[in-house]
């Protein structure tokens, strides 16, 4: 192989190799549905957010990380992510966990995933046990809710730049995307949908 060659190689492999920056930004669906922004707090709070970058065909997980988000009842998130590597074949999962911030807490059904139970003991604040109330119906007042989750690239400037993708309900009936008990959640990155999960998706090698 002479010089030229080995250095348009070079040239190639450093053309296909990207370095991108993400944002993902989840917070309270409200455009079209209005009963899902019932309120900018509400008696659930998100409690991680953890993005996966996987592969389109496969479904293999390639990148996953772990933001920790509000210990009080707040029900937002924004996160930047960096990706090095072609992005032709990979695609963006998001994990979301939800925990009862309030009181109300005793009227939530028992822990289903053993995650969110372990998460849940580092918090500052004591937890209210769950499964211990009588009147689970009050629990309801600000939840259930819908989320919105865009994720889009970030310019060389920091400011937003062309979507990735984008989550939104298109009208209230869409059952599949209401969060009205904690728990741990998969993004559909087909449906859009929020699939409660029961296994730790730290432990999960595919986005399924």
């Amino acid at each position: 192989m002479n010089f030229f060659s080995t250095f348009l190689s070079l040239v190639t492999l450093m053309i296909s190799v990207e370095n991108v920056k993400i944002r993902i930004s989840i917070t309270r669906a409200e455009e079209n549905c209005a009963a899902a922004d019932s309120a900018k707090l509400s008696s659930l709070r998100l409690r991680r957010i953890r993005p996966a970058f996987f592969n389109k065909k496969t479904r293999q997980i390639l990148k996953m990380s772990r933001w920790q988000m509000h210990r009080a009842n707040a029900i937002y998130g924004y996160l930047t992510e960096n990706w090095e590597g072609d992005m032709t074949n990979i695609t963006i999962g998001v994990y979301l966990s939800f925990v009862r911030a309030s009181n109300l807490r005793s009227n939530e059904s028992p822990f289903t995933n053993h995650k969110l139970e372990s998460e849940t003991l580092h918090d500052e604040k004591e937890v209210v046990p769950a499964g211990t109330g009588t009147d689970f119906s009050v629990m309801y007042d600000d939840a259930p809710i819908m989320m919105k989750i865009h994720i889009f690239y970030l310019k060389s400037d920091g400011s937003q730049g062309e979507t990735h993708s984008l989550y939104l309900p298109n009208n209230c009936t869409e059952s599949g995307k209401w969060i009205a008990n904690e728990g741990y959640f998969r993004l559909d990155v087909t449906t859009g949908n929020l699939v409660p999960i029961y296994y730790d998706p730290v432990e999960s090698d595919f986005y399924y």
